[in-house]
């Protein structure tokens, strides 16, 4: 990443609210996950793919640690968390080469994170206005 790049991305994220930050976490697993697609079938460039799945896995870990479970939201938080591990998971899978079809599991979690991406793309472009942090993310955000 260049510097300006990473000077961009700095100021987005320092400037964002926390649904936004949420949102650009998931577009950013899904990127990752879209470029290692593309790179997987080539042998010679499988290492950039596997570093890729990597770190959409550390950013699923990011969304997972930002859950708040209490509250109103407990159900929904539970299952996304259980969500976030079981994609988590399939990941592992790809990374360690224990699946028989890497590509496929990679589509999965794609299918399964582009409609959260949407639905926190929707949630952000609200106001969020009297709408406790804690409700919508703790903990610190991984987008590099």
């Amino acid at each position: 990443m260049t510097q300006d790049t990473q000077a961009y991305v700095a100021n987005q994220v320092e400037s964002a609210s926390p649904a936004h930050l949420i949102e650009l976490l998931f577009w950013r697993a899904v990127r990752d996950l879209k470029d290692a697609e593309e790179l997987w079938p080539t042998p010679q460039r499988a290492p950039k793919g596997i570093e890729l799945v990597v770190h959409a896995q550390r950013v699923l870990l990011e969304l997972q640690q930002s859950l708040n479970h209490g509250g109103e939201w407990r159900t929904i938080s539970i299952n996304l968390s259980r969500l976030y591990e079981y994609m988590q998971y399939k990941l592992l899978q790809v990374a360690t080469g224990r699946t028989g079809d890497p590509l496929g599991d990679i589509r999965e979690i794609i299918r399964l994170l582009e409609p959260l991406g949407e639905a926190w793309s929707s949630i952000a472009a609200q106001p969020q206005e009297g709408l406790p942090e804690s409700t919508l993310v703790q903990g610190s955000i991984l987008l590099a």
